[in-house]
């Protein structure tokens, strides 16, 4: 029993995708299995075929393939009979289960409208939203650096002492040829050495690297070499943003996103209050404050 669990519980999915049409006469002429008088056609087994990851789909070329997933589409429905027969579609939990696939479906449905009918945001409302709210897109000061990363304190002092030769107008290129030099970190050596923007409370990095980095005045200011687990860190600043809000390109996804949820959720509430308006709907206001709902939950569980 167990080997037909295994394979009809993967066939139960096809309805999402397989969407039957009936019997017509040509579906029977069509049909590649009859179970009780339900045509199993071509159909039905190409959308559990098109469900499949694409590197699964060339096995069902083979005849053998064919016949497996027809039995199957067969056991599937034997199964589903059964269960029909002893009255378990009925069942509070499964009627439960059916009724929240309905409503996850429905909701799909209307959220995928919601966007098509709002339109796209576009940046000029985005920025009207981000000239409105600049308060909520404050940053903290933050820091930007190159860095580079040596096994030992003495290799990381030499570093330190070439790098600060460089006039800092033009230390960046000699900076970058140091880490391609020197550096094993292999994530930010490819990228000589840059590291994004970071605030103080950045958990990507050790308190002393923070403490280092945020130590760093001036554009082009090199750091002494900072201990940590991973070796020692020799930082250069490449920018210092002092605390304020973000620039709009930094944060203009992210107002289009909730700008978007916005549109989604108030086309969302109008929906709700048109089928409420087409339901007939009567609350017994009375009876509720008499419900004790929290002794007779607690008393529920306990059995």
């Amino acid at each position: 029993m167990q080997t037909v669990v295994y394979l009809v519980l993967p066939l139960l999915a096809v309805g999402a995708c397989w969407k039957p049409k009936g019997d017509s006469r040509k579906d029977k002429e069509a049909a590649l299995a009859v179970v009780d008088g339900k045509s199993i056609t071509a159909e039905r087994l190409r959308a559990h075929v098109a469900a499949q990851p694409a590197a699964l789909r060339a096995r069902y070329g083979s005849p053998g393939a064919k016949r497996e997933l027809l039995d199957g589409v067969i056991q599937t429905e034997v199964m589903l009979a059964e269960a029909r027969r002893l009255g378990l579609d009925k069942d509070p939990d499964v009627m439960r289960a059916m009724n929240q696939v309905l409503i996850s479906k429905l909701v799909e449905h209307k959220g995928a409208e919601a966007p098509a009918k709002a339109g796209p945001v576009s940046r000029k409302e985005a920025e009207r939203y981000y000239r409105e709210n600049t308060a909520i897109f404050q940053q903290k000061e933050r820091v930007r650096v190159s860095q580079i990363l040596v096994a030992e304190e003495a290799l990381a002092e030499k570093i330190v002492a070439a790098a600060r030769r460089a006039p800092k107008k033009t230390a960046e290129a000699p900076f970058a040829k140091l880490v391609a030099e020197h550096s094993i970190d292999e994530g930010t050596r490819e990228r000589g050495g840059a590291s994004g923007l970071f605030d103080r409370q950045d958990g990507r990095h050790p308190a002393g690297y923070l403490a280092g980095a945020f130590a760093l005045e001036n554009v082009g200011d090199v750091s002494a070499p900072i201990a940590t687990e991973r070796g020692f860190f020799v930082l250069r600043l490449a920018e210092k943003r002092p605390a304020g809000p973000a620039d709009f390109e930094e944060v203009e996804g992210e107002i289009k996103m909730r700008l978007g949820q916005k549109a989604r959720g108030e086309r969302m509430d109008a929906w709700m209050a048109e089928m409420k308006g087409r339901a007939k709907i009567e609350v017994f206001e009375d009876r509720l404050k008499a419900v004790d709902l929290v002794t007779a939950s607690a008393e529920k569980a306990a059995r």
